[in-house]
């Protein structure tokens, strides 16, 4: 019996494989003790290993003449940080190379650390069919001080390049773990990414430096694209993360063209959490982005921002905040700052907070709560703008909780120009945001079809609150009808227009809102629409907010007491109206011919009011003796109208 056993522990022995450690002695590029035997050493050894460095090696460069083996054994670790601080102290450089990547890594369970991978043709690292791997502590086409990039002569290049990748960590959450990346520096410039997913699922991409030096002194130089999600008819690559909740997840980007983009059908799912755009660690220097911080085309589902203070990303520079392109739908963009430092105290260079391109989908913007609401403090200038949309297809998009013009700490920023711009055929539910201090107009809708539904807002100090032109239009609370609501919108805060309308012929329903005063000719003083220019369209707020009527429409409109008196160069027509109304006179002859139009459109108040005619005709000659109507007709602004004659006699 006790034979048995032990033949069975013995069988049992053999069967398992130890760890071994494979330790590099030589930079040459091939024969034992190099890398490159390393490699093919492990790959021959089932079961987790070390490939170590020697410390003499510290420093210095392994420099492939040909492309190396790609590392297919499971549970590897390749560890060029022989001092354990987290900073790389071995190089690898492909500049003898015309083709092919770095360190390709194949298995399951691999560890990439502190090395120096530089100057490959197509991209530093390779991620292929690769899953559980980490790679940390790097530096990715950048020199051994973090200082600056190193480009191929084509300047065509990437970090990391992963396909059917899954449940990967590119960097961590500690300082140690951080990788500093660099992508398309060159003067082409056209490398797709520092860390390029095709393909993969649960991979997460936290705490680097993507385009920024390893002090966080400033940027690498001219790059492209810090990261990229899914590629054309990639079939998946979802649930990926970028940055994350804890402060050490957080990856800057800065100096590159564009931060993440999120392309193709299959990239759904993802979370942009927590990063900083345009900024450097300090959260306050700036570090300039060219273009979008995110962009999102053909890709649905995802989410930048997040409703806790852990996941905001803050968007501090560059052209756009959050750019959904072509085929982006039903993402969500919540809880950042766009055009702020860090800390939400002051403002940063930012043209665009979020912009819904032509041929993109409807998106939600902000949330059900304060939590998801996004801060949105762009340029205040002639191009700032918190939100624009435009397009047909960005029909039914949902701005809500958000606040525009006052930065997070609650001090007053300069105002964009606009706070929401829809145009092309754009529509919106604008709903319980607070816009401050636009220096055009809180809402902006142009264009026909471009259609805005703005409920529960506060409009304050701003030049205009609801700016319709060119076709565009909005409803602004309705009462009646099968699903009445009212606007419920606080316009009474110092803006100098409330609702400026300025489309041909185009009702507005804005009932049930507060103008702070129910005086019909104090609203209407701060609302420009037919009472000011008789070819445009009426905005109807009767009832205001509680049900009450203005004053001045609570019965019928009623002209009466009109008189025509004569005197030195033509006469004073008075009458007496029960409420304001805008009051056209005209003068006719007895043959019933018009043949002068002393007043159109003028705003009176309630009450006994008087208005003059020089006694000129339309056509500039003194009109002579004799016997003339006037024609009395008066407007009010909920539609109703009065008119009245009386005799003329001029000596």
């Amino acid at each position: 019996m006790r034979r048995v056993v032990l033949i069975a522990l013995l069988v049992h022995l053999a069967g398992l494989s130890w760890a071994s450690t494979y330790t590099v002695t030589s930079v040459a590029d091939s024969d034992t003790g190099t890398l490159r035997a390393a490699i093919t050493q492990a790959n021959s050894h089932a079961g987790a290993d070390t490939i170590a460095f020697d410390p003499s090696l510290s420093g210095h460069r392994i420099k492939p003449l040909s492309v190396l083996p790609p590392l297919t054994d499971n549970g590897t670790t390749i560890n060029g940080d022989l001092l354990g601080d987290g900073v790389p102290k071995i190089i690898l450089d492909g500049s003898a190379l015309s083709s092919g990547s770095g360190l390709r890594v194949h298995g399951a369970d691999c560890v990439i650390a502190g090395l120096v991978v530089y100057h490959f043709p197509l991209c530093a690292i390779e991620l292929g069919g690769a899953s559980t791997c980490t790679i940390r502590s790097c530096h990715l086409n950048v020199n051994l001080a973090g200082s600056a990039a190193v480009p191929t002569a084509s300047g065509d290049f990437d970090g990391i390049v992963a396909y059917d990748a899954n449940h990967c960590v590119i960097g961590g959450a500690t300082a140690k773990d951080r990788n500093v990346i660099a992508s398309g520096v060159a003067a082409t410039g056209t490398g797709h990414g520092g860390v390029f997913i095709v393909t993969g699922d649960y991979n997460e991409i936290s705490g680097n430096y993507f385009g920024i030096k390893r002090d966080g002194s400033g940027v690498l130089g001219t790059g492209c694209i810090g990261i990229v999600l899914g590629w054309g008819d990639a079939t998946s690559c979802s649930h990926n993360v970028v940055g994350g909740a804890a402060a050490g997840q957080r990856n800057l980007f800065g100096g590159v063209a564009d931060g993440v983009c999120i392309a193709g059908p299959g990239a759904s799912a993802n979370v942009v959490s927590g990063n900083l755009f345009g900024l450097a660690p300090d959260g306050k220097t700036d570090l300039p982005i060219s273009n979008e911080g995110v962009t999102i085309q053909n890709s649905q589902g995802n989410v930048v921002g997040g409703t806790t203070p852990g996941a905001r990303n803050v968007f501090a520079g560059g052209s756009t905040g959050v750019m959904c392109a072509a085929g982006a739908s039903d993402n969500k963009i919540q809880g950042n700052y766009f055009g702020t430092n860090a800390a939400g105290t002051a403002g940063r260079a930012l043209a665009v907070g979020v912009e819904i391109a032509y041929q993109a989908g409807p998106q939600t913007i902000g949330g059900n709560t304060d939590a998801a609401g996004n801060f949105l403090v762009p340029a205040a200038d002639a191009f700032g703008m918190g939100i624009a949309i435009s397009g047909t297809t960005a029909k039914g998009c949902t701005i809500s909780h958000n606040t525009f013009g006052i930065l997070p700490s609650g001090k007053a920023a300069p105002g964009p120009a606009s706070g929401v711009m829809l145009c092309s055929g754009a529509t919106a539910t604008v709903t319980e945001n607070t816009f401050a201090h636009a220096s055009g107009s809180a809402v902006h809708a142009a264009g026909s079809g471009a259609r805005a539904t703005v409920f529960r807002n506060i409009f304050r100090g701003c030049h205009m609150g609801v700016h319709l032109t060119d076709g565009g239009g909005a409803m602004l609370g309705k009462l009646g009808g099968p699903t009445p609501h009212g606007g419920s919108n606080t316009f009474e805060l110092t803006n100098q227009w409330f609702i400026y309308l300025c489309t041909t012929a185009t009702n507005v329903k804005a009932e049930g809102n507060c103008f702070g005063t129910t005086s019909q000719a104090a609203i209407d003083a701060k609302i420009w629409d037919w009472d000011n220019d008789h070819a445009l369209g009426q905005v109807d707020y009767d009832p205001l907010k509680g049900g009450e009527h203005p004053s001045g429409l609570a019965g019928p409109l009623t002209l009466t007491g009109a008189a025509a008196v004569p005197c030195a160069r033509g006469a004073e027509i008075a009458f007496s109206l029960s409420g304001p109304a805008s009051v056209s006179l005209e003068v006719l002859n007895l043959a019933g011919r018009v043949i002068a139009a002393p007043a159109r459109d003028v705003r009176v108040g309630g009450g006994t009011n008087r208005l003059g005619w020089n006694g000129l005709s339309t056509g500039g000659t003194r009109a002579p003796s004799g016997s003339y109507l006037v024609s009395v007709t008066a407007r009010a602004a909920d539609g109703q109208q009065a008119t009245t004659l009386c005799a003329l006699t001029l000596r």
